[in-house]
């Protein structure tokens, strides 16, 4: 069964409701080369192989939760993951755009093996408000689709990780936003960033658009420099890992770290480098790269360490030394 685009393109698009929703029925045929439009998403497939079965297509004004800005206030969802290969494309009103900037607008889109994708490359005709995307190939999966501007990470399942001391306990607290099909976090610890070992797991709420916390108690931390992640599992297996926070249990060793953001430079001041093994950096994703490389600062006591290589972004720099005892200090390269 085949449809005129002229048609679907007026009719859909007055009954462009917040929460409406598109049936396809047993069969529904898009041509190659020609453009539909449901609701706001516009369709223009390259190949003639468009051919829906008992697809639904709902669009809903519910932005999804991203970091720094969420989505534009218009999602389409289909029922079940579905190909597609050709340009997608949101004509949306600027009352919608929730805080990001138009020129900016990029497509992005869910689908439960690549997650949440913002893509690059997209085109904003800004005078009949429309961002747009040609996707190549046959490897497209749509479960969701929307927009934001280019720098935006969808969604931000995590919204805080912290970590603090409580007398001999080590008590963790994380916040969640938009939870789709999560089964449970497992909580993690390690003294070096690189041999982890699970030390909790807590029971995931599955789906919700809520924000939700959650708690654990490390009852035992080790002695010295204890680091924490959160291994998100969802029910399908994939998972994520969290950002590292570090609790420090003991530790002696006088050592500053300046300056706290930097830019080019950083600069470890220790009170006798004689006592020190090593100086670590680990990323946030927990890769620790040794910092063997460094020359005498301009204050006493001092060490310059060459930043200029590495991304902007959170690290921790890990002091060891020669007794075992680790100090760990988090900085930030602005």
């Amino acid at each position: 069964m085949k449809f005129n685009w002229m048609f679907l393109f007026t009719f859909l698009a007055l009954t462009d409701l917040a929460n409406a929703q598109f049936s396809s029925g047993n069969q529904f045929f898009i041509g190659a080369n020609t453009t539909v439009s449901i609701h706001g998403l516009v369709l223009r497939p390259t190949f003639n192989n468009t051919v829906w079965s008992n697809k639904v297509l709902t669009r809903s004004p519910d932005a999804i939760v991203g970091e720094p800005t969420a989505s534009i206030q218009q999602v389409h969802t289909f029922n079940e993951p579905t190909s597609f290969s050709g340009l997608v494309g949101l004509t949306y009103l600027t009352g919608n755009l929730n805080g990001n900037t138009e020129d900016d607008l990029q497509i992005a889109y869910f689908n439960p093996d690549e997650k949440y994708v913002t893509t690059t490359g997209s085109t904003v005709d800004k005078t009949i408000h429309f961002v747009s995307k040609n996707f190549t190939g046959f490897n497209n999966s749509f479960l969701r689709i929307t927009a934001t501007n280019a720098n935006s990470v969808l969604p931000v399942t995590l919204v805080s990780f912290k970590a603090l001391k409580e007398g001999e306990q080590a008590q963790l607290a994380w916040s969640t936003s938009d939870e789709i099909n999560s089964d449970y976090f497992e909580v993690q610890r390690s003294a070096e960033g690189k041999i982890w070992n699970a030390i909790g797991k807590v029971q995931a709420a599955g789906d919700s658009k809520a924000e939700r916390t959650y708690t654990f108690t490390d009852n035992s931390p080790a002695n010295g420099q204890n680091l924490y992640r959160l291994k998100m599992v969802d029910f399908d297996g994939t998972y994520t890992h969290s950002k590292i926070v570090v609790l420090d249990f003991e530790s002696n060793m006088m050592v500053s770290f300046y300056p706290n953001p930097l830019t080019e430079k950083l600069l470890i001041q220790a009170d006798d480098w004689n006592e020190v093994k090593s100086v670590e950096l680990v990323t946030k994703q927990g890769n620790v790269i040794p910092m063997n490389n460094s020359k005498a600062g301009s204050d006493p006591g001092s060490r310059e360490y060459d930043f200029r290589k590495y991304p902007v972004g959170t690290y921790y720099i890990k002091v060891t030394r020669q007794d075992g005892g680790i100090r760990t200090q988090q900085v930030v390269k602005m």
